[in-house]
Formats: C-alpha cells, sequence, structure tokens
C-alpha cells in the first residue's frame, strides 16, 4: 500500500504495511520522543502521541527525504 505525500512540490510515494483507521490527536498530547526509541526511528521521528494500549509515532518525512537525497 502506499501513502502519497508533496516535499519541495515533488511527490513521493512511501510503501506501507497497513493503513488503519484516521485519527484526531489532540495536539496538547503531543509529546517529545523519548531516548529509549532505537536511534533510527528517533532520527525520522519529531513526536510521539500516547495512545491507550499503545504509542503512535509521529515521522518527520521531511528528514527521511533529505537523508534520502544525502546518500544519493
Amino acid at each position: 500500500m502506499g501513502v502519497t505525500v508533496e516535499h519541495k512540490n515533488e511527490l513521493y510515494t512511501l510503501l506501507v504495511d497497513d493503513i488503519g483507521e484516521v485519527l484526531n490527536l489532540d495536539p496538547t498530547h503531543r509529546e517529545k520522543v523519548p531516548g529509549t526509541i532505537e536511534p533510527i526511528w528517533r532520527e525520522f521521528s519529531e513526536a510521539i502521541f500516547q495512545l491507550e494500549e499503545q504509542l503512535m509515532l509521529v515521522l518527520d518525512i521531511a528528514q527521511l527525504l533529505r537523508s534520502n537525497e544525502v546518500k544519493n
């Protein structure tokens, strides 16, 4: 399954395993990424949300795409 995002007027499609329900999260519940998150995920994360039974990681798509530009 793919999710398409726009970055610097270019379209990118990210391949994902699954897309669940769409959530409206209260920005006041946004938290910093804890140091216990694996370094590779921490590098590409901008925040987390504590849900009832799990953590939701918010990815920094711009950082993810920038890291790919550096490698190419």
